[in-house]
């Protein structure tokens, strides 16, 4: 798979998940997000664009720690 079509799913992911989040109701935002490897590191730069605030990473590897101030969970 070639660099376009990744950022192509990814971009595609990145838009069905927003349009899931954009149908909850405001108070219900509470995003967890399953990961704090690179596959988060990937998404903190659209979480930040989309205003978006992880209440936490859940990681079965790395929970106890934090990842960019937001604190790392297990499952």
């Amino acid at each position: 798979m070639g660099r376009e079509e990744i950022l192509k799913e990814l971009k595609s992911t990145l838009d069905g998940a927003k349009a899931r989040l954009d149908a909850l109701e405001p108070d219900s935002k509470n995003i967890y997000i399953f990961g704090a490897g690179n596959t988060a590191q990937l998404y903190r730069k659209c979480f930040e664009v989309e205003n978006w605030h992880p209440k936490a990473y859940l990681d079965n590897n790395k929970a106890g720690g934090s990842f960019y101030g937001v604190d790392i969970m297990a499952p």
